[in-house]
């Protein structure tokens, strides 16, 4: 136990004597008269916000406090300035679509052959192959793990193995539906 802990345990009539008699004077100081409001005369309600400053400030910055509106001159708000289009435009709906355009012809097969996606490379090595099961599969070195395949498996989502010839491999990629030929040449040793 601390030792503020300990001498309050021990002293407990102490305490109360103390918060007693901090409460007794805070009711003390809260019913006693505003001399403020008395020095003039005038009701609580007629007292501007200056001149009860000024009754309570020292004489320099009552000075200051009772030229306060006269200070500002026009105290009131200019008008809001005009908005403007870049003001609203986050949160505007957007343009109307233009009228449509005739293409004219062969524009449209171009546009739509310049905008597919080339087929990307085979990104496996071959590896080797063996037949389980009466099942010839392939084994196929990835970025990140080895495959083993059999015809019309589904290799890291994206490549479908169709056929396994003698000299290479027919894959489609699946994005795309683009068959390619795969040549089987194995994945050179890497010396050790």
């Amino acid at each position: 136990m601390s030792t503020a802990a300990a001498t309050v345990a021990s002293h407990p009539r102490a305490l109360l004597w103390a918060l007693a008699v901090t409460l007794v004077a805070t009711a003390w100081f809260a019913l006693q008269p505003d001399d403020s409001l008395t020095d003039t005369g005038a009701s609580a309600p007629q007292r501007t916000a200056s001149s009860r400053i000024a009754s309570r400030a020292p004489a320099a910055f009552a000075a200051s406090a009772a030229q306060w509106p006269a200070s500002f001159p026009d105290a009131r708000r200019a008008a809001w300035p005009a908005r403007g289009d870049s003001a609203t435009s986050p949160w505007s709906p957007p343009p109307a679509p233009g009228p449509a355009v005739p293409l004219k012809e062969g524009a449209a097969e171009a546009s739509v052959a310049a905008a597919v996606i080339p087929v990307p490379k085979f990104p496996f090595s071959y590896i080797g192959r063996w037949e389980e099961g009466g099942t010839q599969q392939v084994l196929l070195l990835g970025p990140s793990r080895v495959w083993a395949v059999a015809p019309g498996g589904v290799v890291d989502g994206q490549w479908r193995l169709d056929r396994i010839d003698a000299t290479s491999l027919v894959v489609t990629y699946l994005p795309h539906g683009a068959a390619m030929t795969v040549s089987l040449q194995a994945a050179p040793a890497k010396p050790s």
